[in-house]
């Protein structure tokens, strides 16, 4: 990426936010959110912007804000969730040293607060390029070193052919370079066991292609998944299907129809964002739910999807042991 319009704007009126889009999801789950709702990933199905792409500002001293919060919520089992409004790793958060200072906070937090109960969840497309990112002399990979024990990172990889995913996630770390980056934290101490399997399209999950996936995924030390298909914008979907029509014509007819079939025009999340035909999602969650099962991977459903598709435990197979919820967070980091 090149640099671009890395503007800084004031943090006087700021107010954090509680991660709870459906009214439903977990309630100690805390925003952190450096830029203001925007990314340089640029990710065509972006699900924070809708895939408008504008100039990027970070939030100047953002972190003397997450040093206030970490005190008042100390004594509380709190997820801090970097960041769910953008890409936590990125260009604009690390050339201005945005990221570095947020974990820092927490470093300084848990050294004056030994006993705190809060926690710092990070979810990120990064590779390695990025853990190794160093401003004023300490790289993200050694800074979360600090904390090990008290920090989880997911990182997130689509499911969908390679040449599809590069002109859909246009400005992002390849596969391979994400799946390095997670080997690199797990060799340094670091919690990354755990994979945002998203988003899925549903035209690309077959078996071979969950099979493929979990595989890889395996062979990395992941253990978890955390699927969501894509749910996004009816304009963004046109645009997804028209990348895939590009490819195969008879693949962009079947993608369209998952998503604006009759049946389907209330299966909507918030802001108006349209998941893929209920019927289809629960067909497609066995699958991966089996092939899973096969390898010892467990499964973590946002409760959303669950009451939506009306989830038991005959749709998810293996029941999730490792205590990772809703969106994949470790619960068991709070006896640490």
């Amino acid at each position: 990426m090149t640099a671009r319009n890395l503007n800084q704007i004031n943090i006087e009126n700021y107010r954090f936010e509680v991660h709870n889009y459906t009214g439903i999801c977990p309630k100690n789950v805390i925003e952190l959110n450096p830029i203001e709702i925007n990314c340089g990933y640029n990710c065509i199905y972006c699900l924070v912007n809708n895939g408008l792409h504008n100039e990027i500002q970070v939030i100047d001293n953002y972190e003397l804000k997450v040093k206030d919060i970490l005190e008042q919520k100390r004594n509380e089992n709190t997820f801090f969730y970097f960041s769910p409004k953008s890409e936590a790793l990125q260009e604009a958060t690390l050339k201005t040293g945005a990221a570095h200072k947020i974990i820092k906070t927490f470093i300084e937090h848990y050294t004056k607060f030994p006993d705190s109960k809060v926690r710092l969840f990070i979810a990120s497309k990064a590779g390695v390029d990025q853990i190794n990112y160093k401003y004023k002399g300490d790289s993200i990979l050694y800074l979360m070193s600090l904390i090990s024990g008290k920090v989880q990172f997911n990182t997130s990889l689509a499911l969908m052919p390679e040449d599809i995913r590069i002109r859909i996630e246009l400005n992002t770390p390849t596969i391979d370079e994400r799946l390095e980056a997670v080997c690199l934290l797990q060799e340094n101490g670091i919690l990354a066991e755990s994979v945002l399997m998203q988003p899925i399209i549903t035209t690309y999950c077959n078996e071979i292609s969950v099979f493929n996936f979990m595989t890889t995924i395996h062979k990395s030390g992941l253990q978890n998944i955390k699927p969501e298909f894509l749910t996004t914008t009816k304009e963004n979907i046109i645009k997804v299907g028209e990348i895939i029509g590009s490819v195969n014509k008879t693949e962009q007819d079947a993608f369209y129809h998952d998503y604006f079939s009759l049946v389907n025009q209330s299966h909507i999340k918030h802001n108006d964002r349209l998941a893929p035909e209920r019927d289809i999602c629960k067909e497609k969650l066995e699958l991966i739910s089996t092939i899973a099962e096969s390898m010892d991977i467990s499964i973590s459903i946002c409760n959303w999807v669950r009451k939506e598709l009306s989830i038991n435990s005959n749709i998810i197979k293996y029941r999730n042991e490792r205590n990772y919820e809703c969106l994949g967070y470790k619960t068991t980091l709070f006896n640490q």
